[in-house]
This record gives structure tokens, sequence and C-alpha cells, in this order.
């Protein structure tokens, strides 16, 4: 806003499989979504990579683990959200349990991770989440899933949709990254 007062921009709060919609069909100009996304019609620049974590209730007997093995899960409750929400995110994780050798015993459907986080802590069941979302949640415990398992986020707009106020907006962000990530391993070598 400070550099371009003149540009508007729109904030909604999609999640991954109306936005891919809404992308397609042009109503909106640009995206952010988990991965993988399959959508030729759209160019996908990855933004951030978070390990694959796991929220638990306080109490929970998992927690005597570091590392949670993904055999763990088999039989426990679990919050997941619909495949309609993040249809490749959802195929990863529960392809992982299904190479595993286990289905999900899928409890709870929620629309975003903070639903999940929610249910977590009522001790409805366990939700997937990434290692920043203790934030949003501090009162439920987390731990990594032993199998290293990421969540990729990107950023999404059409081939066919270049425009000058998308250049702008993406040389911003791409600039707004850039420093971020430099500052980050700033603070890790302190």
């Amino acid at each position: 806003r400070r550099e371009y007062p003149g540009l508007r921009i729109e904030l909604l709060s999609m999640n991954t499989g109306l936005q891919i919609e809404a992308l397609r069909e042009g109503r909106i100009g640009v995206g952010f979504l988990s991965l993988p996304v399959l959508e030729p019609a759209l160019i996908l620049e990855t933004i951030s990579s978070d390990p694959l974590w796991l929220a638990f209730p306080k109490d929970h007997p998992l927690l005597r683990h570091r590392r949670v093995p993904l055999a763990a899960l088999a039989n426990e409750p679990m919050i997941l959200f619909p495949r309609r929400v993040t249809p490749g995110l959802h195929d990863s994780i529960t392809g992982m349990c299904r190479d595993a050798g286990f289905t999900l015993n899928v409890v709870h459907e929620v629309d975003s991770i903070s639903g999940g986080l929610t249910l977590a802590s009522a001790g409805l069941g366990i939700s997937f989440c990434t290692p920043s979302m203790h934030r949003l949640a501090p009162d439920i415990a987390y731990r990594p899933i032993a199998e290293p398992a990421v969540i990729e986020q990107a950023v999404a707009y059409r081939r066919d949709a270049q425009s000058p106020v998308l250049e702008t907006f993406l040389r911003v962000m791409r600039q707004t990254l850039k420093t971020a990530r430099k500052d980050a391993r700033l603070r890790r070598k302190r």
C-alpha cells in the first residue's frame, strides 16, 4: 500500500479447492495454495515449505514420542479436512498413511487448520498441522511425524493473466519473501 497507494487489493479467505476454481474462472487474480496442485492453466511458485506435524490434546499417550511414528496413528481418532478443501495435500496425507499400511480413522472433518486445532484442544482427536501453528493454540501439544513429510505453499496465477498489476504484485511478494528469508538466516546465525 505504501509503494502503490492507487492499487487496491481485496483479500478473500478461501481454501485451496475454492481458489483453484476461482482462478480457473477468472474471479480472482492470485491465490495462495497448499501443494501439490495439478492444474495446467496455473503458474505455481513455491513460497514456503514446512514439515508436517501433529497437534494433540495435552494428555495424549503418543506424546511420549519425540517424533511420532506414522504407524502409531493407525487406530487414533483423527481430524482432517475433506478432499475438496485441499485435494493434493489430502491425497498426499492419505497416500502416506496407505503406504504405511493403514487408513486414517477420520472422526471429524474441518475446513481449516485452526478448526483442527480447536477440536484437538477439546480432546476430539489428533490434527495435522505445521510447527508454526503452536502460536494459534498454545494449549495443545505438538510433535513432528517420524517419517519426514512436508507441506508446501505456493502463489498461483493463471498463465494467460499477465498484467502490470499482477507483475507488480508478484515483484513485491518476491522481494518480501527474499527479505524475510535473509532475516531468518541472520537470526539462525545468532
